[in-house]
């Protein structure tokens, strides 16, 4: 059956691991609930490497393509503010990364390339758009189809910066390596992190970062004054416990979000909030076609109805979700940073974003 179900669980992580996690019901951090402006978040965050934000695909109008938006939020304590809006139209279809001065990174595929069809790294393109003029600048490196071989149609993670270029994050997976690609006209395998187990972000010093967890529970973030990964101190109390849970999970490299007192990832049916000391919150992730946030079960025909009526399962959930505790979220969730102290979950069925912080943590916005 083709629904909103498929479309909008699609890319959703799930994580098979050796043993359970116990709900807990005790709030060990600040978690707050703020809704999104938009109509219909979509199902794309594009990673914003300022401190304070999110950014996403947004719709403002049952997902026509003149309506759809790259958008960034600032996160205050109570509200989301949107700050920038970029057309979805006249830009490559897959934004990557949103700049510090508002430029966009997008990548897409051209098959007329020589040497290349649709399914081959020869035909990726990358380019950064300036939203004021329009200026659109080509900066795919010749020699992709030489890098380290990624999973996947979607591309590793990557950073950008006008020193060094484009910085590619692949995991090897058989060798269980992260290899970091770098440059501009051509790139360079210029670091590899052996015995790796995970691959995160966080932000350091106000702009998002790379974040490497190794098997002895060691953090590297990538350093943007010399473009290399490099030790991370403050990070390595969380690293330690993120190796013990990523060393027993089948998915590798286990993704991850990570402020300075806390991380959060994806385990089977719940999110896991970790703190410095080893402490944890589960929150499970419920279905909102099969389960109302109280936890009373649909009917099977409510479900079908929902399933194949998008505008009307939007409509229900967020109504749904504006008398629901922040510690319950759908399984269309997606972890992002939000700042140096706080991280968040960009719920796409319930449509907010809970935002979770240390105790009494405020927001300067």
């Amino acid at each position: 059956m083709t629904s909103i179900r498929v479309l909008l669980l699609a890319g959703t992580l799930t994580l098979l691991v050796g043993c359970n996690l116990a709900h807990s019901d005790v709030n060990l951090f600040s978690l707050r609930a703020l809704p999104l402006e938009f109509e219909t978040p979509w199902q794309v965050v594009v990673p914003s490497l300022q401190s304070g934000s999110v950014a996403a695909l947004c719709s403002s109008g049952r997902g026509k393509v003149e309506n759809i938006t790259v958008t960034r939020f600032l996160v205050g304590d109570n509200r989301l503010r949107a700050d920038l809006s970029i057309p979805r139209a006249g830009v490559q279809p897959h934004p990557k990364l949103l700049l510090m001065d508002n430029r966009l990174l997008t990548s897409g595929r051209d098959s007329t390339k020589e040497g290349a069809d649709y399914w081959k790294r020869k035909s990726i393109i990358f380019e950064l758009v300036q939203p004021d003029s329009g200026e659109v600048r080509d900066i795919t490196p010749t020699n992709l189809d030489e890098t380290t071989m990624w999973r996947g149609v979607c591309g590793p993670p990557m950073l950008w910066t006008d020193t060094f270029g484009l910085a590619l994050f692949i995991a090897d997976a058989d060798a269980r390596e992260i290899h970091l690609w770098q440059g501009r006209e051509t790139l360079k395998l210029v670091q590899i992190v052996l015995s790796s187990l995970a691959l995160g972000e966080t932000f350091v010093a106000g702009v998002l970062t790379r974040v490497v967890v190794t098997d002895d529970g060691e953090a590297l973030v990538y350093d943007y004054d010399t473009g290399r990964m490099k030790e991370s101190p403050e990070h390595q109390a969380l690293a330690a416990h993120i190796a013990e849970a990523a060393a027993r999970t089948d998915r590798w490299p286990l993704s991850f979000v990570m402020a300075e007192e806390m991380a959060a990832f994806k385990w089977q049916g719940v999110i896991v909030l970790l703190a410095p000391d080893g402490s944890r919150q589960t929150l499970r992730r419920r279905d909102p076609f099969e389960e109302r946030p109280d936890g009373s079960r649909r009917s099977q025909a409510e479900g079908d109805a929902l399933s194949l009526n998008p505008s009307r399962a939007i409509q229900t959930f967020t109504e749904e979700a504006r008398a629901t505790p922040p510690e319950i979220v759908s399984n269309s969730s997606v972890l992002v940073p939000v700042d140096e102290k706080r991280i968040g979950i960009l719920d796409l069925f319930y449509q907010r974003l809970v935002v979770i912080g240390p105790p009494e943590v405020k927001s300067e916005q």
